[in-house]
């Protein structure tokens, strides 16, 4: 079977997902799992338009570049763990974007649909796994199937994390996964369709935490060569962000993401509204593509735009590397009254793309 991988390498900004930013969840105040420790309340996301300055205009771009990580990007390590979803730890720990962990969840109760039906000849069934962390602490996996050996539609699966330790990151909360139609041979070409829910899945590194909240609707033909296209969206999708002792949100809204495999690249496009809540930053703004982000096989996106448009302003966020030797680079142009003049170009390096949001 085609192991789904989807490395959209961001960079620095977004491999900083834990110290830097994070994921969703309700409000109130909240004790870390495991630390005894109160942590503030959670601010809400800011509805209004963010106008684009001047003065504002790295920041901007820096969120716009976080927002596309979070939903695009896959942490470019190894391993299996977390539904197949590897973290690094850290100064640049990271979580796995909502793509990745999406497909990765869909995938991995494929894979446990598969080999707990071996087990069971006849007949619906209902299995269960607790499987150990390196460091310390579990996951457990459900799964409910109506066939053995074939998936279908309704099966369901269950991911609940307990306190689980690898490589220094501990993850709390659960994924569950409904997949809503399936088709094709499991081991040569398929089309999936599934319904994933994030219940406060946490990632928590030292004093920095992600948290998400949230249902992903999400489809995908593949072959055994070839993760294939597809799409994923979602009508809501929150993160909290603890940085310390500062809280702050992201959530996003009529969020779609667009994929194809085109040669030994990998083609999409991005829309969605996000709504903000940093301590430097606050507001809302739309993200459209202008040009679809071409992925290659490093994970690197080497080129594409996206723009963000706020109150009666824009700005352009682009991606380049004109070889495969060359540096990445990421360029923002605003255009501060919209009037389809861009005043001024700053090109930068991923690594350099930190511009504090909070």
């Amino acid at each position: 079977m085609y192991t789904n991988k989807i490395p959209f390498a961001i960079g620095a900004l977004a491999c900083a997902m834990l110290t830097a930013c994070g994921g969703g969840g309700g409000g109130g105040s909240s004790t870390a799992a495991g630390s005894g420790t109160q942590t503030p309340a959670a601010p809400s996301p800011s509805e209004t338009e963010i106008a684009i300055t001047g003065d504002n205009t790295s920041q901007v771009a820096s969120l716009g570049h976080l927002v596309v990580g979070n939903g695009l990007s896959l942490s470019a390590v190894a391993g299996e763990t977390l539904v197949g979803a590897a973290l690094s730890s850290g100064p640049e720990v990271r979580v796995p974007s909502l793509v990745d962990l999406t497909f990765r969840a869909i995938d991995h109760a494929l894979d446990r649909t598969s080999s707990t039906s071996t087990t069971t000849p006849v007949g619906a069934f209902t299995g269960g796994e607790t499987v150990n962390c390196s460091v310390s602490g579990n996951y457990v996996i459900t799964t409910e199937s109506s066939q053995p050996i074939n998936v279908s539609s309704g099966d369901k699966s269950n991911v609940r994390y307990n306190n689980c330790v690898e490589q220094g990151v501990t993850i709390t909360g659960s994924i569950s996964i409904v997949i809503n139609e399936a088709s094709g041979l499991f081991e040569s070409e398929q089309a999936i369709k599934a319904t994933t829910t994030f219940s406060n899945l946490q990632y928590r590194y030292e004093s920095s935490s992600t948290s998400m909240n949230g249902t992903v609707q999400a489809y995908r033909k593949a072959t055994s060569l070839s993760r294939g296209s597809g799409w994923v969206k979602s009508d809501g999708f929150t993160y909290d962000i603890l940085r310390g002792e500062v809280k702050s949100v992201l959530k996003t809204t009529g969020l779609e993401v667009t994929f194809r495999d085109d040669s030994f690249e990998t083609i999409y496009s991005i829309t969605q509204t996000a709504s903000a809540n940093f301590p430097k930053l606050k507001g809302r703004f739309a993200v459209t593509t202008v040009q679809p982000l071409a992925q290659n096989p490093n994970g690197i996106i080497k080129s594409g735009s996206i723009n963000l448009a706020g109150a009666g302003s824009k700005l352009m966020l682009s991606y380049l590397q004109p070889s495969s030797n060359s540096t990445p680079l990421v360029q923002y142009q605003p255009d501060t009254d919209n009037d389809g003049k861009y005043e001024v170009q700053t090109t930068t390096t991923y690594e350099a793309f930190i511009t504090p949001l909070w």
